[in-house]
């Protein structure tokens, strides 16, 4: 692989949270492991990025911070509050900051892709978290033969997503899923497709994610299509997820480049530029070496991918 020039896709996680701070062990969503509240200049962080590059990062969203109409609290195992969700003073506590965010996004596309990343990143069973939103790890540690949460389930969780982002006012055509914690049921392991049908009828085109954690497709390729997806490798990850004011240092041989929101950020939002300058400078060294190209979007990563 190591001869092979990749046009690498860059591919951010878990943009999108009000705040950061880790609320796992309070029965709550992992969020980015950044102890603040999340600012506008954290999505500028993105299109600094971006726009230095002359690429579009995918950025794989979480939207359930921006239920402004308690949309969650019809959708099952959404939240840890279940029926009695409202989230109209989270609304009312970012509002001002939520505005100019969709301002931003919308007015900044053309430096990074809006992608499906989830609600609450997870899965609320009575109330009670379980990993992850799409994908039931109980069933996996079982040994039963399907993973993928119920279809009406997922569909509904997926509608949500659409619904709270036009609620929003955010303009997107969203083309890709990074699955929550990467995990993924393909139609060979016993439901016939139905998470890749889901995500064709709501228009999406790519699923991108390490294939370690595809369950039920080739192990081996670098890419995989069902129901017409196309699925690109992610690879392991070479930045813990929530780990701010960091760079890499080790040379890419792969097609996509996984980062989380905490990786280009400083604990600081002041620092953020910093931060991105380092990474800046990190992808275009490896172009200078000969050991990536850089795609421009998700398309052309895709389209290289399948040709070399």
């Amino acid at each position: 692989m190591a001869n092979i020039k990749h046009a690498l896709q860059i591919v951010i996680d878990d943009v999108g949270w009000f705040t950061g701070h880790d609320e796992s062990k309070q029965n709550r969503p992992f969020r980015t492991g950044v102890s603040r509240k999340h600012v506008l200049q954290d999505y500028i962080a993105i299109a600094e990025l971006g726009k230095r590059l002359g690429v579009r990062p995918i950025i794989a969203m979480v939207i359930g911070d921006w239920d402004k109409d308690n949309i969650l609290k019809d959708v099952t195992g959404a939240t840890w509050d279940g029926d009695k969700w409202d989230n109209r003073e989270n609304i009312k506590q970012y509002q001002n900051e939520l505005e100019s965010i969709v301002d931003f996004l919308n007015n900044n596309q053309d430096h990074f892709e809006i992608s499906m990343h989830g609600l609450q990143h997870e899965y609320w069973t009575n109330g009670i978290m379980t990993r992850s939103q799409y994908f039931d790890h109980n069933k996996y540690r079982e040994g039963n033969g399907k993973f993928m949460r119920p279809y009406d389930v997922v569909n509904s969780h997926v509608d949500a997503f659409f619904k709270i982002l036009d609620r929003n006012g955010v303009k997107a055509k969203v083309r890709t899923i990074v699955p929550p914690n990467f995990n993924y049921e393909c139609g060979e392991n016993g439901n016939a497709g139905d998470m890749s049908k889901i995500l064709k009828n709501h228009g999406l085109d790519y699923v991108s994610t390490p294939f370690s954690m595809l369950w039920g497709a080739p192990d081996s390729a670098l890419h995989y299509k069902e129901a017409g997806l196309t699925f690109i490798d992610r690879g392991p990850d070479d930045i813990r997820w929530n780990a701010t004011d960091i760079w890499p240092t080790k040379d890419v041989h792969r097609p996509t480049f996984g980062l989380h929101w905490a990786n280009i950020l400083g604990a600081n939002p002041d620092d953020n530029l910093a931060v991105v300058d380092k990474w800046v400078a990190f992808f275009q060294g490896q172009v200078a070496k000969g050991t990536i190209t850089l795609a421009k979007d998700i398309k052309e990563c895709a389209e290289q991918l399948m040709q070399a």
